[in-house]
Formats: C-alpha cells, structure tokens, sequence
C-alpha cells in the first residue's frame, strides 16, 4: 500500500532542494483555464490535498493542461496513455454516516 505521507513529503523535499517553495508557486492555467486541477471527464475540480499534489506534479512536468484523467477514463475516451508514463497520487475521500445497529444513533 501506497504511504501517501511519504510521497507528499518526499515531493514537497525534492522541490524544496531544487529551490522551489511550492506553496508560494502561483498555479496559472493555459488561457481560458483557471489552473486548478479539474477531471476532464466529470469536469468537477478537485479538493482538498489533492489540488495541491496535482498542481506540484504539472508544474514540476511541465503540463500545460490542467485536467486529469483516470486510466479507464481515458479509454472510455478513446485516448491512451504513453508508455512509460507512470500515475499521479490523488486521494479518494468520502464522508460516510455510521450508525449504532442497535440505538440506530449517529456515531
């Protein structure tokens, strides 16, 4: 299993010792994007530590895009994925309601 602490802090190292602090990187998007990472088969932006991993990792590649797509996504599209290439960390996360079987309260 992926330690997701660990790429974090190992990306935001390796940036740090090339000289570049990337929390003060501004994000800047190709005309008509705004720069924030958005999923280019749903549209929606993405949240939370996630904007931060992939705006880190396009900038230190060099994308000019700023949409992302899964492996499958990109299929389904009719697009492929270069050998080679190797994935973007992005965490899943979901609010989920958990209830006592028996009280049928709100944990």
């Amino acid at each position: 299993m992926r330690d997701l602490y660990q790429e974090v802090t190992d990306q935001i190292l390796h940036m740090l010792e090339a000289g570049t602090v990337p929390w003060r990187h501004p994000i800047q998007g190709v005309a008509g994007q705004d720069g924030l990472p958005k999923n280019l088969d749903s549209g929606r932006a993405y949240r939370g530590v996630n904007v931060f991993l992939l705006a880190i990792t396009a900038w230190a590649k060099g994308y000019e895009s700023s949409y992302w797509l899964t492996y499958k996504q990109a299929q389904k599209q009719g697009g492929n994925v270069r050998k080679g290439e190797k994935s973007s960390l992005v965490v899943f996360w979901k609010m989920v309601e958990k209830r006592d079987r028996e009280t049928k309260e709100d944990i």
